[in-house]
């Protein structure tokens, strides 16, 4: 590739260039490519068109000027190869016209400037990382500036370089110093304008990928942003510097760079569709934990954080718990805590190991538990108990129902109902006979006799009670007097209302054994109504587990009604993570039960387990204990009280940034119930950060489930209740019933999915401004004078965006009335000045002279587009004044009037005036016929004469052989 293909070229590009300022030579095609593909476009949108020779030159000229900017854009993107860079662009600029040897040779010159553009767009990116890994002056606007100007200065020093005009002074004489000339030319106007290209380009680009990594934006759509960006600047520089090369105007360079921007934003789009960004690697693995401030439990991670005391309410739910919370535990101690790793390594230190373990009370002895448990009442109890052959017919049972009706029957029993504070302890007579004499059993043989008192009574007594008590078959069973530590432990005990303690098995048990697992056996149920049954109750180690299981799970999880449908869409989006036991399986509530039973279970150890394994579930049993804590009263509060408060403390701050994190996962990976599971849950647990998320989920998801999971999630977390509200108040200064109509009018915006249940909430939020909302966005169904009511809500609504939308509705219902729409923007001006500019338009365009002392007040406003608004107005209204003069005189002057406003016509460029023109032509005099001629061929564009003339033509059979002439622009004068 010599001297000898750069002449070729040379003389090649000034005879393109002479062409296009001849207008008369050309063949009218292009010779690229890309060129010709973008013809091709063009020609669709203007078939029908019928250009000359001069302007499909033109046209195919900047075909190819356009087609050589998607090549030098595609060639820079970052995402691309070097050898496919230099391949596309070369590929693009094919000549089709030209031959086999002029390509192969344009082919490798085309590839090599592609790699060149390549490698300065590569070397930028490596310095400008350099430069932001350690330098501070990075942080700096200068330093951006000057990578920008140095990136763009690249890019203009390769494209002259590889012009081959560059290298060859204005007597097609070869000089090096003319190609160093143009090529420092050419890079100083490159950087000038990728200093501010590029600046532009950087942070929609930087906001893309930020957008990425906080789960805003897929991957693809943040891939398309960066090279829309990236190609947007890279276009600017080509399209610039190749106007300045072709000695164009400063008005031109600035045509050129929005014409390249153009053209590389839409090609780095395109390219940037097929890639997707990639987040950095510390970012990557923590994309969805950032959006959710989660602080990530890792087996590596030691680094300490402080737990700031708080009291249960203000870190749950703040502003609704006052009552009671002040009573869960002393918050004043701080202390240091380890992150955890994997529940099965949990390293804790100790500080935090005692807050959060229960360091059991002494045992009371039995005989105080036994006054403590007092007297009883005889009542009658209703017990079911199975029929015979029940166990045989398991299997069989069509339905809960059908077992009620063959499995079961109901006895009524004798029975003792202690009352302990606010529990009512109920037990069959016989069985508590029985368990009686256990008891007394066992309060001989725990006594202490005194060994030196040989053959005392007591000692006798003693014994002799050891040896009955080990023959007794109900020896192990657990006493009323053993479950009341038990009770008492519960965070709530007043939802135990009543205490059944049987002797039999339950009932129930073959219905279980047939829908479960065919040896079960119940050990205690938990009904609605507060009832806590314990069938054959040990005292051992799983009477208080079973304890906290009924009464401190299932029971709280039958009060919690928004907590337990929460809890159930928790377990729906953890299905597949950690189970305390096989039978937290089984369904929803013994899942509750089971980990319930694990979160207030003594040992620290089970408790931190649970809580990190299962973050979701746990945080909303969290939410639950926190009402279970604070409104409890004191005498039936829990001993363990305060370090109750200190678990649901310890899940607000270390467990739940995890429970979002995941949340944000499944929001994004989840099945398509798990996604809208995990919306209405982070409308709970989330903070103002996920109100954003779901608020873009409820606007974008195409899934109508999903949308509207996300709304109500979004409506549930931020305007539920004024608790929420805390720290929405403080940041946004405007009130929750403000805040309401935006976030609906938001959701409500046209083209919504939710914009009917937006509406239909918004008519049951209260106050004026959502009334005066809902009836603008029902405008259309209203019965009664709907302008009127536009009007009014124009006048009241107090923000100007409402005003706007109430005005517009108003424009719509005026109709093609250019009065009645021109007194609406008058009325605008006087009770509404937030509408000045968009009365103003109203009134500029509709030119009415009436309009005209309001046009002319406001020409000198200090808003420039109201002024600019107004003086256009003004012209209008002279052109109209004008035009109606001048048809007048054209209809009713005499000869030298006439001729004399055909000339006026002709020179006042007023589209208007071409029929009236075409008219005269037909039926005026020789003389007004030769001036409506002249008129119109020297002041108005061929093809729109024409189309008037054939419209009249074919409407009117008189104007066919009349206007033949206009429209061959022949003129013929009789």
């Amino acid at each position: 590739m010599g001297v000898e293909y750069w002449q070729q070229q040379l003389n090649v590009h000034s005879q393109d260039m002479a062409a296009g300022s001849a207008g008369d030579q050309g063949d009218g095609q292009e010779h690229t490519v890309g060129g010709r593909l973008i013809g091709a476009v063009a020609e669709v949108f203007s078939r029908g068109r019928n250009d000359s020779g001069e302007q499909a030159v033109r046209a195919a000229a900047a075909h190819d000027s356009i087609a050589n900017i998607v090549a030098d854009t595609a060639s820079m993107l970052p995402g691309v190869k070097w050898a496919v860079a230099g391949g596309l662009r070369a590929a693009i600029l094919i000549d089709p016209a030209a031959g086999w040897e002029e390509n192969v040779q344009g082919f490798g010159k085309n590839f090599l400037e592609g790699v060149a553009l390549h490698g300065v767009t590569k070397l930028s990116g490596e310095l400008t990382g350099q430069r932001a890994a350690g330098v501070s002056l990075s942080r700096s606007l200068l330093a951006e500036s000057v990578g920008n100007f140095a990136f763009g200065a690249g890019l203009g020093v390769v494209k002259a370089g590889f012009a081959p005009e560059s290298w060859y002074d204005q007597q097609g004489r070869f000089s090096l110093t003319c190609g160093l000339w143009h090529m420092g030319k050419a890079g100083g106007i490159g950087g000038a304008i990728n200093v501010p290209a590029g600046m532009i380009a950087s942070r929609l680009g930087r906001g893309a990928v930020s957008a990425l990594g906080e789960g805003q934006v897929s991957s693809r759509l943040a891939s398309v942003v960066s090279g829309v960006t990236a190609g947007f600047a890279g276009g600017a520089v080509f399209g610039g510097v190749e106007s300045a090369s072709s000695r164009g105007s400063f008005s031109d360079i600035l045509s050129g760079m929005g014409r390249g921007g153009l053209a590389g934003a839409a090609t780095g789009g395109l390219v940037g569709s097929f890639a997707r960004v990639e987040l950095p690697q510390q970012s990557r693995s923590s994309v969805s934990d950032r959006l959710a401030g989660s602080r990530l439990v890792g087996a590596q991670e030691k680094r300490l954080s402080r737990m700031a005391p708080s009291t249960v309410d203000s870190v749950l739910h703040p502003g609704t718990l006052e009552q009671g919370v002040a009573s869960i535990g002393d918050r004043s101690a701080e202390t240091t805590v380890r992150r955890l790793s994997q529940p099965s390594e949990h390293v804790v230190d100790e500080a935090l190991f005692r807050r959060l373990n229960v360091s059991l009370r002494p045992e009371r002895s039995l005989e105080e538990r036994l006054a403590q448990l007092g007297g009883y009442q005889k009542v009658l109890l209703e017990q079911q108990v199975p029929r015979a052959g029940a166990d045989k017919l398991v299997g069989q049972y069509k339905s809960f129902e059908d077992f009620l009706s063959r499995g079961v029957k109901v006895e009524r029993h004798n029975a003792r109902a202690y009352q302990v504070g606010a529990n009512q302890i109920v037990i069959p007579e016989k069985y508590a006979a029985s368990l009686d004499e256990v008891l007394k059993l066992r309060i001989l043989a725990s006594r202490q006799a005194d060994l030196f008192a040989d053959g005392s009574a007591e000692v006798i007594k003693g014994t002799v009670a050891r040896a009955k008590l080990q023959e007794h078959p109900l020896k192990n069973r657990a006493h009323p007097v053993d479950l009341l530590p038990y009770i008492e432990e519960l965070p709530d005990r007043t939802l135990a209302k009543r205490i059944l303690i049987l002797g039999e098995p339950n009932a129930q048990d073959p219905w279980h054994r047939q829908t479960y697992k065919p040896d079960f056996v119940s050990q205690a149920t938990a009904g609605p109504d507060g009832t806590v049954t314990f069938y054959q109750q040990d005292r051992d180690l799983f009477a208080r587990q079973t304890a906290y299981h009924e009464a401190g799970g299932h029971l709280l999880k039958y009060k919690v009604k928004l907590e337990s449908e929460l809890f159930d869409r928790s377990a729906n989006v953890e299905k597949d993570g950690f189970y305390t036991s096989e039978y937290a399986r089984r369904d929803h509530d013994e899942n509750w039960a089971e980990h319930m039973a694990r979160l207030l279970h003594p040992d620290a150890h089970a408790f931190l387990e649970t809580a990190q394994a299962a973050p979701i579930r746990s945080a909303i049993m969290a939410r639950a204990l926190v009402k279970a804590l604070a409104y409890v009263p004191q005498e039936s509060q829990s001993p363990y009280q305060t370090v109750l408060g200190e678990r649901v403390r310890y899940i607000q701050e270390e467990v739940l940034p995890k429970a979002q994190s995941r949340l944000v996962i499944a929001l994004e990976k989840g099945s398509s119930e798990q996604k809208a599971d995990a919306a209405r849950l982070l409308g709970y647990l989330g903070d103002e950060n996920h109100v954003e998320l779901l608020k873009a989920v409820a606007q974008q998801s195409k899934d109508p489930v999903l949308s509207r999971a996300a709304f109500e999630g979004a409506w549930g977390k931020v305007f539920r209740g004024r608790e929420t509200w805390t720290g929405y108040n403080e940041t946004k200064s405007v009130s929750p019933d403000d805040a309401r109509v935006d976030f609906l009018l938001e959701m409500a915006a046209p083209g919504s999915v939710n914009r009917p249940l937006a509406i239909d909430v918004l008519s049951r939020v209260g106050g004026k401004r959502a009334q005066q909302y809902h009836q603008l966005l029902t405008l259309s169904e209203f019965k009664g004078n709907k302008f009127n009511l536009a009007l009014t809500l124009m006048e009241q609504i107090p923000e100007a965006s409402g005003k706007e939308t109430a005005f517009r509705e108003a424009l719509k219902l005026t109709g093609s009335d250019a009065k009645v729409r021109s007194n609406l923007a008058i009325r605008a001006l006087w009770r509404a000045p937030e509408l000045t500019r968009q009365a103003i338009d109203v009134l500029a365009s509709d030119g009415l002279p009436s309009s005209e002392y309001y046009l002319r007040k406001y020409t000198h406003n200090s808003n420039p587009e109201i002024a600019e608004s107004a003086r256009q107005g003004l012209k209008k209204i002279a052109g109209e004044v004008k035009f109606a003069t001048l048809t007048s005189r054209l209809a009713t002057g005499d000869e030298t009037s006439r001729l004399e406003a055909i000339r006026q016509m002709g020179s006042s460029k007023d589209m208007r005036v071409v029929r009236p023109l075409l008219e005269t032509f037909a039926s005026g005099t020789n003389a007004e016929r030769m001036a409506a001629f002249r008129a119109l061929v020297d002041n108005y564009p061929p093809n729109l004469t024409k189309f008037e003339a054939s419209a009249m033509m074919r409407d009117d059979p008189k104007y066919k052989n009349l206007l033949r002439p206009v429209v061959e622009r022949k003129l013929v004068v009789q």
